[in-house]
């Protein structure tokens, strides 16, 4: 047996060195150039629509901001109300309330409410415990144990 290297260069020494055509660089480069640009994900175009798009998406986050803020302010002034606190009550209003009924008067001090308000309180705290709880139980079957 003969060896394949010798073999092969005495097969690619019958063939002879061509010079490539005048302008085949320039057209080559061409056709690669003009290829990359037709498979290109994100074109010129498409980056100036993109940038649009996040410039409208802030524009109309910023406006919404405002516009919430101006109707809130609105319409606290049209119901004649104070700002709502987190809880949704609008403590400064609550004193009148309670004067002008006799009946509530002492419900603000009551067990009952008491107990509720600490019980939504409580209410997140055991939610994320419960939360970790499963967190650590997932945690121990797909360790295995």
């Amino acid at each position: 047996m003969t060896d394949p290297e010798k073999e092969m260069e005495s097969y690619l020494s019958r063939f002879r060195r061509k010079v490539p055509p005048p302008g085949f660089k320039e057209q080559l480069i061409g056709r690669v150039e003009e290829r990359r640009k037709l498979e290109q994900v994100i074109t010129p175009t498409r980056w100036k629509i993109a940038v649009a798009c996040l410039a409208l998406i802030v524009i109309f986050l910023g406006a919404n901001f405002f516009i919430n803020r101006t109707e809130e302010r609105y319409l606290s002034a049209f119901l004649d109300i104070k700002q709502a606190t987190e809880s949704g009550i609008v403590e400064e209003a609550l004193p009148s309330v309670l004067a002008d009924v006799p009946e509530l008067a002492g419900l603000e001090n009551s067990p009952e409410i008491l107990k509720r308000r600490i019980r939504e309180k409580a209410e997140p705290r055991k939610q994320k415990i419960e939360e970790y709880l499963n967190l650590l139980n997932i945690k121990e079957e797909y360790n295995g144990s």
